[in-house]
């Protein structure tokens, strides 16, 4: 009864919305792209579908307002390109929003090269500097190891190959009990991966001070696909994780031998990166 009671998400509006669409009913499709961005105001997806539907159903101001939404948050659309934006094309105020989004690609600031990985064909994906030492860590996807980048420029292969391992994600440094926590995660982009590691997810520690791994936590399994992609030590030492393909924040506490769920609800969309804050 509470399953069938429970008030539709966001993701539910969006099939609501892709059904309609299919069968060029653009108005009931406006209707539950209009439900989904209640629930997700800064969706550059759901803004972007509203402002092409209000094009399609001949609302050219709510279109504009719609690009003007997406244009505020700082990114850019290739809009130009849509047939769906014919309508607006070559108007006074279309021309405005793609002034906005060229705008918006500028280049601003600049960034100083501090390393390179000269020969490496890995995928790095996360990174941790340790300021004791002047070491800089990288995950490395494809390799499913750690690298590590000594204070006169040196790379070292970090991580021993060991098959518990699987690609290398988020990075953290937990200083005052000497060890590397990483995020890993059972991809196709990693080597030797295969289709019965898919879904698959663990934490692994490493000492840091001889790079030995110390263990590897996996993700209980539940019948779906786990991701851990970004993580944080606490100082206590309780290490939290996001899934990126189940909606879950995972923590693994000092003395726990498997993973806690800290919250799992159907609100949460690829979760990333996570901040612990003690108000």
């Amino acid at each position: 009864l509470a399953a069938e009671t429970a008030p539709k998400s966001h993701l539910d509006y969006r099939a609501d919305a892709r059904a309609a669409t299919q069968r060029k009913d653009y108005r009931a499709a406006l209707a539950a792209t209009t439900a989904a961005l209640n629930l997700r105001p800064d969706s550059p997806r759901y803004l972007y579908n509203l402002a092409a539907l209000s094009a399609l159903t001949k609302d050219a101001a709510g279109g504009i307002n719609y690009l003007r939404r997406l244009a505020a948050l700082g990114i850019s659309m290739p809009v130009e390109r849509d047939p769906d934006f014919a309508s607006l094309q070559g108007t006074p105020p279309f021309l405005q929003v793609l002034q906005q989004f060229v705008a918006n690609r500028t280049p601003q600031g600049g960034a100083e090269l501090i390393a390179e990985l000269p020969g490496r064909t890995g995928i790095i994906e996360g990174l941790a500097f340790h300021p004791r030492s002047g070491d800089l860590f990288l995950s490395d996807v494809h390799h499913r190891c750690v690298w590590r980048r000594d204070r006169i420029g040196q790379i070292f292969r970090f991580t021993a190959e060991d098959e518990e391992l699987f690609g290398m994600f988020g990075l953290a440094i937990d200083e005052a009990r000497g060890r590397l926590w990483v995020a890993m995660s059972a991809v196709p982009e990693m080597e030797g991966f295969t289709a019965e590691l898919k879904g698959a997810a663990a934490l692994a520690e490493f000492d840091l001070a001889t790079s030995k791994l110390q263990r590897v936590i996996h993700v209980p399994g539940d019948g779906r696909d786990h991701g851990l992609g970004d993580l944080l030590v606490g100082p206590d030492g309780t290490v939290y994780a996001t899934d990126s393909k189940s909606p879950v924040i995972w923590k693994f506490a000092p003395d726990a031998e498997n993973f806690e769920k800290v919250v799992d609800s159907p609100v949460f969309i690829s979760l990333q990166g996570l901040v612990l804050w003690k108000g």
